[in-house]
Formats: C-alpha cells, structure tokens, sequence
C-alpha cells in the first residue's frame, strides 16, 4: 500500500510540475519558434556591435531600425535594451581533380578554390539575457545589415502579436 501511494503521489507531482513549466512558458512569447523575453517587448533602445569591419553593414541595419522607429538606435552598449551584433564568417572550400585522357592516356590535373562570407547577426537583451535571436545572410555589405535587422522586425513583431 506504501508503494501505491508513493506512486501516486510522484503522479501528481510530475501534473503539478508540468503545469508550472507550461505557465511559465507563456510568459516568453515566441515567433518562428524564438523565444522572446519580455524585457526585449518592453525595450526602447538598441545598439549595434558592428565586427565585420564593414561599416555599410551597420548602415543597412541602422537604416532598416530607423525607419521601422520601434526602437532608438543608440551608441551606448550599456544603456541599450537591445544588443545588435554582427559579425562575419568566412568559409574557403577546395577541391582538387585528376583526368585522364583516353587517347593518350596522358593526365590532367585541376584545382580550384571557393569561398564566401556570411553576417552573422544575434541579439542580446539587458540584464544578463542569453542570445535570444540569430540570423544570417550571405549577402554582402548594406544589403547584409538591412536585411538582418528586417529579419529581426519581423520576427520582434510576430513575438508582439503573440503576446497579445
């Protein structure tokens, strides 16, 4: 009889704890499966770490921030709500080939290189909060900022419609 209660009782417990976490899962809203906090729905500033050494990316995003206006971009890390950071990464891929000509039975020999550059941007909020939202795009320079940031509006407003 012991045993029945005890698993009963675990029974209840995992309910009770599933519950909590399911409620405390709401409080976050999410869009496209990211997880927004609500200090980042409640924000008012954003700032960008720019790294790619490229300063038209900063500019597209800057654009792209500015005319959405939700947020103000700022120049201050510390008193932004928001944390923009871009960086980039670069790839360089190599093959080599070998053909052999029928005729002559002579070879021939071939190599080549490939390489490309991805923006990498994530987002951060104040207070201590993890990576929240990432994107990238292998598209080069302005077109790589803007296009990060209005992925990020679009994904900032599907958290807020969530949330409602």
């Amino acid at each position: 009889m012991v045993g029945r209660g005890n698993m009963r009782m675990r029974g209840v417990l995992a309910t009770v704890l599933a519950g909590c976490m399911l409620a405390g899962a709401g409080a976050f809203a999410q869009a496209n499966g990211r997880v927004f906090p609500p200090v980042v729905l409640a924000a008012k500033t954003v700032v960008i770490l720019n790294d790619t050494h490229t300063m038209t990316v900063e500019d597209g995003a800057t654009a792209a921030l500015k005319q959405w206006g939700r947020l103000q971009v700022i120049d201050h890390v510390d008193a932004a709500d928001i944390v923009l950071h871009f960086s980039k990464a670069s790839t360089h891929d190599t093959s080599n080939s070998q053909t052999r000509d029928p005729k002559d039975n002579s070879q021939s020999y071939g190599f080549s290189v490939s390489s490309s550059t991805d923006v990498k941007m994530t987002a951060t909020a104040k207070g201590g909060f993890a990576e929240f939202y990432s994107t990238s795009t292998g598209d080069g320079k302005q077109k790589a900022g803007r296009e990060c940031a209005q992925s990020f509006i679009e994904a900032f407003q599907d958290a807020q419609r969530l949330k409602r």
